[in-house]
């Protein structure tokens, strides 16, 4: 008779608290906490960005970034153009639902690629449309005065399936990225996660007419 009642309890539980899947996890990358000029690699656990992926501290904050306004304040990310290497980011897990992020690219429009396998591979699930956005340098910045790369904008898609990666392959060198949403299509608010091992990487990148980067005096 107690085996029966556990059993009947066990089930009203899992009934009121089901098991939430990893594709369905919402997670915001805002990039604080890994160090100017270092690839983002494994940084987030379960998540890894390709070799030409680098985090950048604000110029006004002692770094080398040209950007303000991002919407977690201090660091942002972007995709260098390295002859012979694609750019994109895996989920191991997956993940559902919509996908999103924050970015600025005053110079040309992009878009970004959804698909269900690792590397940028598999069935396209969805793409997100990067349209052009301000320049900061003339339409003003007032977190960090003379970027080009200001302000940010939100842009997102919801699709069906489980995805694995998002290939930037398109949005490179002349994007700055901020708050990459992963399982939702809107903006959510971030909440900070723990980092894991941080791998060094230096990379220069150039937009046609101004830098990305500046160099620290």
């Amino acid at each position: 008779m107690r085996k029966i009642l556990l059993g009947a309890f066990s089930a009203f539980a899992l009934a009121l608290h089901p098991a939430v899947s990893a594709e369905a996890q919402v997670r915001v990358l805002t990039f604080e906490g890994i160090m100017n000029d270092t690839e983002v690699g494994n940084f987030y656990s379960g998540i890894q960005f390709s070799g030409n992926a680098s985090a950048l501290l604000r110029t006004n904050l002692g770094g080398s970034g040209n950007f303000g306004g991002e919407p977690s304040a201090g660091t942002a990310a972007v995709f260098s153009d390295f002859p012979g290497e694609a750019a994109y980011f895996n989920v191991t897990a997956g993940f559902s639902n919509g996908f999103g992020t924050f970015y600025s690219a005053p110079g040309v429009p992009g878009a970004l690629n959804i698909f269900s396998g690792l590397n940028g591979t598999g069935m396209l699930l969805g793409t997100v449309m990067l349209p052009v956005t301000p320049f900061g340098s003339v339409a003003g910045c007032p977190p960090n005065p003379g970027a080009s790369f200001c302000p940010f904008k939100f842009a997102g898609t919801s699709f069906n399936g489980v995805a694995r990666s998002v290939s930037f392959g398109s949005a490179l060198n002349d994007f700055v990225f901020d708050d990459i949403t992963i399982g939702s299509a809107v903006a959510v608010s971030a909440v900070p996660e723990p980092s894991t091992v941080v791998l060094l990487g230096v990379g220069v990148l150039m937009v046609a007419g101004f830098k990305l980067r500046r160099r620290n005096k």
